[in-house]
């Protein structure tokens, strides 16, 4: 503990010339003059040591509350806690220069209960850290009077209830987090008063409300995250006022309106993110002007109008986010000055014309999406300068011509989609260099296959996820048959895109059909392509079978047990029907299949035990049905599993011996899909 000196307790002290032998007495020496005494040598004494401060009996009892209100005997760490030691010496607390209480930081520290009111006898506190924790209830009125408070974070626990207004009376806090909790009611306009505030976060709560204007009073504030909230009404243009802003996150809120222009004039604002709100409207030009800019995400909202050329001005940008919108036209060309840029989605908009040459200058670019579009024209060879590019989407567009042998140039490229196009040819001797590539698909263009080159198809052999079609001279009469049954039982009609179906196109033409080099389907891919009907037994006779995707349809009727026999396949799902019955348990005789999602349907009946028997199996979902019984024992050697999904069902019994989420057994699943304890 530190102590220092105080003249109420510090004891008097002799001086060198009353500890000294006196002078005679019958003559007085000269004032000038030494006397006997001093022209001796003085007794030398030791330095004085000042004694400490008793603690205060008051702070103790507080800290004593606490630790009792928090659980403190099963913290992470307690060291000290509760003895005779000093308060300094506890974790977690620090002391001032007069030996009171500053500071009372345990992050992370397993702390669980509520936040007692005695905290308001540790009057010379200046920060309280005690987030990510456990702590529940409400946040009590009297922190509001510990005048001598800066920081305050609480964000990730538990606490509850609305925010106290009172906590304006902080005159001296800077840092004020909330975030992460299950805070309600609405933001308190009275926070404006927090003259010094630099940093205020209150996302990932329940708050309610709009967001109040006077927020723009807090002229001191440097970060601003009300993000993740059930706010409504508009962004007040007042933000504008925050000069020294440099993060403003407000996405994931219902937040209505437009986009303020104001936003233009926060020069020092470096990250912006509004996506996930009901924005509507056009992108604000005025955003050109924040160019100190490296975060610009506006995603998923309803905006209109075209991408503004001025934000190619925006030259620190590292990250520009506007997909899932209603944004269309051109691409602007100015994008391609973003030279510091490393993700750049546009995808799922209105985007038309072609791909700008310009952006083969983006050398910094890791992450490219510009799927679900309606961009037209070929693949600029200029793309393929973009060296450092990981992740590359042009899935779901109108692009049309080869695809140019500079894509060969991408060594660092790990996923490329293709798919839903019109790219023709074959694919580049050049591609097989991509030898970090996992996923590549390609299928559903207007004849675009690998050839059969020996040193492709070896390299297509090492891809995690090929997806796609070889160049082969012809097709499998029997497999040409099987699709035609599934056209004829799935109202082929109706579907959505049946492009090439039953015709005398080579198959791999046909809408979601892919074949290999032997003619043989390895793919059907018609997710969400408006099937209706049963799902043909003729199924179970291909044999090269690798990928089927009938999800996000309206198939009914039973899961055909003749599935079982693809012995070749990796994936299968069949999610999102009005599929019932039961699970055949000729599926678990799939040695290799890697991913089984059923989940979304009516089917009932208790799990096969014979699924415990997918032995490469990874993904298991089998939520949102009527399955019954209990969970079958076997499931618990599915060692390569790593998702698992079972709620909402009838299931009933112990998992495994247990029914709490996390237990699965040895080896145990790492993720969760959505567990919930389902035990009856």
């Amino acid at each position: 503990m530190e102590t220092t000196a105080d003249a109420e307790t510090e004891p008097e002290q002799q001086s060198s010339e009353e500890a000294a032998e006196p002078a005679p007495a019958e003559e007085p020496a000269p004032a000038d003059e030494p006397t006997p005494a001093e022209e001796t040598t003085p007794i030398e004494e030791p330095e004085p040591t000042p004694p400490e401060i008793p603690e205060s009996s008051l702070e103790v009892a507080a800290l004593t509350a606490f630790y009792n209100a928090t659980d403190g005997s099963n913290w992470t760490n307690n060291e000290a806690w509760l003895t005779d030691a000093p308060v300094a010496e506890w974790y977690g607390v620090s002391v001032d220069e007069t030996g009171r209480v500053s500071e009372l930081s345990l992050i992370r520290n397993g702390l669980a209960g509520e936040l007692p009111p005695d905290l308001i006898d540790l009057a010379n506190l200046r920060s309280i850290a005690l987030n990510r924790n456990r702590l529940s209830g409400s946040i009590p009125l009297e922190l509001s009077s510990l005048a001598n408070l800066e920081v305050l974070r609480l964000q990730g626990n538990q606490l509850s209830g609305e925010i106290p207004p009172e906590l304006a009376n902080l005159s001296q806090l800077t840092d004020l987090r909330l975030a992460n909790n299950q805070l309600s009611g609405e933001i308190p306009p009275e926070l404006a008063n927090l003259s010094q505030l630099t940093d205020l976060r209150l996302q990932s709560n329940q708050l309610s409300g709009e967001i109040p204007p006077e927020l723009g009073d807090l002229t001191n504030l440097e970060s601003l995250q009300l993000n993740a909230n059930d706010l409504s009404g508009g962004i007040p243009t007042e933000l504008a006022q925050l000069a020294n802003l440099t993060t403003l996150w407000l996405d994931r809120s219902p937040l209505g309106g437009e986009i303020p222009p104001e936003l233009g004039s926060l020069t020092n604002l470096t990250s912006l993110r509004l996506h996930t709100n009901d924005l509507s409207g056009e992108i604000p030009p005025e955003l050109g002007q924040l160019t100190s800019l490296t975060e610009l995400n506006l995603g998923t909202n309803p905006l209109t109008g075209e991408i503004p050329r001025e934000l190619g001005e925006l030259s620190e940008l590292k990250r520009l986010v506007v997909n899932i919108t209603g944004v269309s036209g051109p691409i602007p060309w100015e994008l391609g000055n973003l030279t510091n840029l490393a993700r750049l989605w546009l995808d799922d908009n209105q985007l038309s014309g072609e791909i700008p040459a310009s952006l083969g200058n983006l050398s910094q670019l890791t992450e490219f999406s510009l799927d679900s579009n309606q961009l037209s024209g070929e693949i600029p060879a200029s793309l393929g300068n973009l060296s450092q590019l990981t992740e590359f989407w042009l899935d779901s567009n109108q692009l049309s011509g080869e695809i140019p042998a500079s894509l060969g140039e991408l060594t660092n490229l790990e996923l490329l989609t293709l798919r839903d196009n019109q790219l023709t040819g074959s694919l580049p001797l050049s591609m097989s260099n991509l030898t970090a590539l996992k996923w590549l698909s390609i299928y559903s263009n207007a004849g675009l296959c690998a050839p059969s080159d020996g040193a492709v198809q070896t390299w297509l052999g090492n891809i995690d996820s090929w997806h796609g079609s070889a160049c082969a001279a012809s097709d499998s009469a029997e497999d040409r048959r099987v699709l035609s049954a599934l056209y004829g039982a799935a109202n082929g009609a109706n579907w959505g895109n049946r492009s090439g179906w039953n015709s005398d196109s080579p198959l791999r033409f046909w809408h979601g059909v892919t074949t290999d080099a032997q003619g043989r389907v390895t793919g059907i891919y018609l997710r969400d392509n408006r099937l209706g009907g049963t799902i043909p037994s003729e199924l179970g006779s291909l044999a090269n079978l690798r990928v089927l995707w009938l999800d996000r349809n309206q198939l009914s009727g039973e899961i055909p047990a003749e599935l079982g026999d693809l012995s070749n396949l990796l994936w299968m799902s069949l999610a999102s029907n009005n599929l019932s019955g039961e699970i055949p348990p000729e599926i678990g005789g799939l040695d290799e299949l890697e991913r089984l999602l059923l989940h979304n349907n009516m089917l009932s009946g208790e799990i096969p035990p014979e699924l415990g028997g997918l032995a490469r199996l990874e993904v298991l979902m089998l939520n949102d049905n009527r399955l019954s019984g209990a969970v079958p024992a076997e499931i618990g050697s599915l060692a390569n599993l790593a998702s698992l999904s079972l709620e909402n069902n009838r299931l009933s019994g112990d998992l495994f011996g247990s029914c709490a989420p996390g237990h699965l057994g040895a080896p145990p699943a790492q993720y969760f899909i959505g567990f919930r304890e389902y035990c009856q």
